[in-house]
C-alpha cells in the first residue's frame, strides 16, 4: 500500500486503499482509522508526537498488541514446539514442562502485569534493534511499537530488509508498503495469521490505531 510523504511527519496518512477494498467511504475511513478515531482515543498511545527512538521502549499498548497475536496464558503450558512456556510466549526452558526447578517460581501462575514484565524483558532485543536501525529517524510511539512487534516476530534481519527495501539509506515511506509482504512461515508458506499481524502493524504505523483488528472489517480483503 503506497503512501505519500514521510510517515510520522505530523499528519497521519489514512490507508484509503484498505478502505477502498472494504468499500468504506473516505469519511468513514477517517472515523475508523484516523488518529482521532474512537479506537485510537481508547488506546491512550496514539499521540503524533515524534521522539528519538533511543528514548522509546515498548508501550503498554504495544504489549497488548503482541499479546493479541502471541496469546497469553497465566499458567505453565507447552507451546506448539513442545517447550515449557508461560505468559505471552515467555520460554521457561527447552522441552516440555516437567516440574524442574526453573518452573517453580511460576507454580501458582502469574498475573497479566507479570506477563507484561516478562514480555518487556523478552522484547529487549527487538527494542534495541529498532533503536539501533532507526537511529536518527524520529518515530511516534505507535510507529516504534509496530516495528518492535514486527522485529519480535520476523527478526532483526528482516527489519533491516524492511527499512531499506534492499538498499540504503533507511526509507520510512516504504515501510507500510512492504511490511505486508512478510507473510511466509518458516516453511516458506503463506500464513493467514501473519497476514493479519502485518496488516495490524501497517495500520498502526500509519495511523496510531492499536485496535484495528477490533474493527468490523473483512480482513481477508485487507492489504
Amino acid at each position: 500500500m503506497a503512501t505519500q510523504g514521510q510517515p510520522g511527519g505530523g499528519a497521519y496518512h489514512i490507508p484509503y486503499a484498505t478502505c477502498h477494498a472494504e468499500e468504506i467511504s473516505s469519511a468513514e475511513c477517517k472515523v475508523l482509522f484516523g488518529p482521532n478515531s474512537n479506537a485510537s482515543k481508547r488506546s491512550g498511545c496514539s499521540s503524533s508526537q515524534l521522539y528519538d527512538p533511543a528514548r522509546l521502549t515498548l508501550s503498554a499498548c504495544g504489549v497488548n498488541l503482541i499479546a493479541k497475536f502471541e496469546g497469553e496464558n497465566d499458567h505453565l503450558y507447552n507451546d506448539p514446539a513442545g517447550n515449557c512456556t508461560i505468559g505471552i510466549g515467555h520460554l521457561v526452558h527447552i522441552g516440555a514442562c516437567d516440574g524442574r526447578s526453573s518452573e517453580q517460581q511460576y507454580g501458582n501462575g502469574i498475573s497479566h502485569d507479570e506477563a507484561a514484565q516478562l514480555l518487556q524483558s523478552d522484547a529487549g532485543t527487538a527494542v534495541n534493534s529498532v533503536r539501533a536501525q532507526l537511529s536518527g529517524h524520529d518515530l511516534t510511539q505507535a510507529q516504534f511499537d509496530a516495528l518492535v512487534d514486527f522485529t519480535l516476530n520476523a527478526g532483526a534481519g528482516n527489519l533491516a530488509v524492511l527499512l531499506t527495501n534492499g538498499s540504503n539509506p533507511v526509507d520510512l515511506v516504504t515501510v507500510p508498503q512492504y511490511i505486508v509482504e512478510f507473510v511466509l512461515d518458516n516453511n516458506n508458506r503463506f500464513n493467514s495469521g501473519l497476514k493479519r499481524r502485518r496488516c495490524a502493524e501497517e495500520v498502526l504505523f500509519l495511523t496510531g490505531n492499536y485496535e484495528y483488528e477490533t474493527q468490523d472489517l473483512k480482513h481477508d480483503k485487507v492489504c
